[in-house]
């Protein structure tokens, strides 16, 4: 690739053939647009025909890698992450639940400070309903109680972090829900600043939610999320 790359955006798949070819689309027309931007699509551990259909792409700005197993959510995104060459780096679902145009304006808005490992950015959804909003802010009051922080919308997406921040979360993160939360307190532990932007919250139309997106996927969510929390508290 012989262009800079300003901006890689992770993208983990798992079983979404059903999205992929409109998720696709959205990538292209991004490219067309901006050449400075990476792609990075990681097939983790799918079972259905993701890893195909990742594979028939061909642009040099997209970059597909292959997990034979899937181990995990943070997992995925850490392949990807690792093998990431933009000066800032971004990850976000392949749900389509959040815009990637909404990434590339999050990442716009903040450009000087990102590049020069200033802030982190991360997504706050603003259109949620009442349910989820509260189950979002019992888990934020948890946390900032235990760890003397002040994050909110904890598994928001888009997270976007310069290069720079790169190697600090890389070393010994979780690789399942967990690496939301591990990133910003890594991030508050680096004294880098978070600053929000205001994402839409689309419905998800193909496909089965992967993490919160179901009573039983929050649920599930919680009880991970307190493990890795009484771990990094409590197992020092």
């Amino acid at each position: 690739m012989n262009k800079m790359i300003n901006l890689s955006v992770v993208i983990p798949c798992y079983n979404e053939e059903k999205n992929l070819k409109t998720l696709i689309s959205s990538i292209k027309s991004i490219l067309k647009k901006n050449k400075s931007i990476q792609f990075v699509l990681v097939n983790n551990g799918s079972t259905d025909n993701t890893k195909n259909l990742l594979n028939s792409i061909k642009n040099k700005n997209i970059l597909k890698i292959n997990i034979k197993d899937n181990i995990g959510y943070g997992h995925g995104i850490m392949s990807g992450v690792r093998r990431s060459t933009g000066k800032v780096i971004a990850w976000c679902h392949s749900d389509l639940q959040v815009k990637l145009k909404d990434v590339v304006s999050a990442y716009l808005s903040n450009t000087e400070q990102l590049t020069n490992n200033i802030v982190i950015v991360k997504g706050k959804r603003i259109n949620r309903s009442l349910f989820d909003n509260f189950f979002t802010y019992l888990m934020s009051l948890v946390v900032n109680y235990l760890f003397h922080v002040n994050l909110s919308d904890i598994n928001a997406q888009p997270k976007i972090f310069s290069k720079v921040f790169k190697k600090d979360i890389l070393k010994n993160y979780p690789k399942d829900f967990s690496l939301d939360l591990f990133f910003l307190l890594m991030a508050n532990k680096k004294n880098l600043n978070v600053v929000e932007h205001p994402v839409i919250l689309y419905e998800r139309k193909k496909g089965k939610a992967k993490g919160g997106g179901t009573l039983l996927g929050k649920i599930k969510l919680i009880v991970r999320t307190f493990n890795f929390i009484y771990k990094l508290k409590f197992n020092k």
